[in-house]
């Protein structure tokens, strides 16, 4: 639709303006998998820097970041088994599973 306003209006020397909700959402569609890639690997590195200055054992601090990991993989297993797209919500779900997982695995350790 942007590509046919803009034709138009250099057809025929107007200036036209286009304006949808949709809009908005399809530009976060098509950057969304970049951020989540790099917020994941933020908060993964994050977590298992704070893990190892905190935790003296370095056998714990590796326990601790396989078990990240695999939490992590089974989530993202279970949301492309149900066919979840990827937007905003399945954004949130991945990163905070991150935070669950540091959770977890703290307590256990």
């Amino acid at each position: 639709l942007r590509a046919l306003i803009e034709n138009t209006s250099i057809r025929f020397s107007l200036q036209m303006i286009s304006m949808h909700v949709a809009f908005d959402l399809a530009e976060q569609d098509e950057r969304l998998p970049s951020i989540i890639l790099f917020n994941a690997f933020l908060a993964g590195f994050a977590s298992i820097l704070s893990t190892i200055i905190l935790i003296p054992s370095i056998q714990n601090c590796i326990l601790m970041a396989w078990a990240t990991l695999s939490i992590n993989i089974g989530v993202i297993a279970l949301l492309s088994i149900c066919r979840t797209r990827l937007d905003i919500i399945s954004a949130i779900i991945l990163l905070l599973s991150i935070g669950y997982s540091v959770d977890f695995s703290s307590h256990l350790l």
